[in-house]
């Protein structure tokens, strides 16, 4: 049985893509705000500090063998924290989000 590699190679040899694709030009973006629930918001560069408060309300993160969902710190040391415990914030990053969408999907602003 040929790899799954050999066979997505040979899946995307046959799409049929004519044409070259460019962008340009500049954006000013304000980066979004980062919170955590039980943290608050997150400084940027990371602080030692937070790091260690990130690690406390984080869990290890596990890994798939076969059928298992397994933790070992010799395979993974990574933390994951739940999605619903983050959020994004920040008007001006919506704003700046609201037009990069505006642009790529041509709908004006």
């Amino acid at each position: 049985m040929p790899k799954i590699q050999d066979q997505l190679a040979a899946l995307l040899e046959r799409i049929d893509r004519p044409g070259d694709f460019y962008a340009t030009g500049t954006l000013d973006m304000h980066p979004p705000r980062l919170r955590v629930e039980g943290i608050g918001t997150i400084a940027l560069p990371l602080l030692p500090v937070q790091a260690q408060q990130l690690i406390g309300v984080a869990e290890q993160a596990p890994y798939g063998r076969g059928s298992e969902t397994l933790v070992d710190t010799e395979v993974r040391r990574t933390w994951q924290i739940d999605a619903a415990r983050l959020s994004l914030e920040g008007q001006r990053w919506k704003d700046d989000l609201a037009e990069v969408r505006a642009s790529v999907f041509g709908l004006g602003r």
